[in-house]
């Protein structure tokens, strides 16, 4: 190849960046839902009826918001279900 092949052949690829950039961008934002989905199909908590005595973790939310959040533990417990 000459150089001036190479130079037009990089600049076709330059002209279609923003295109490929964007059909990315949108498969992966579609991967994205469909593994949200799958997740939440087959990981969801359905029956929150704990009975009275049970043992739970409850999820530590204000961690989320701290910047220093890697070794904090992210759940609280086990407590007990006294009533509902």
């Amino acid at each position: 190849f000459s150089s001036t092949d190479l130079i037009t052949w990089r600049a076709r690829q330059l002209q279609k960046r923003m295109d490929d950039l964007e059909l990315i961008e949108e498969k992966v934002l579609k991967a994205r839902y469909k593994s949200i989905k799958h997740f939440e199909a087959n990981h969801k908590i359905t029956n929150f009826d704990f009975a009275p005595g049970s043992l739970i973790l409850v999820r530590n939310s204000r961690i989320e918001a701290e910047l220093n959040r890697k070794t904090k533990p992210r759940y609280l417990g086990p407590m007990v279900v006294l009533r509902r």
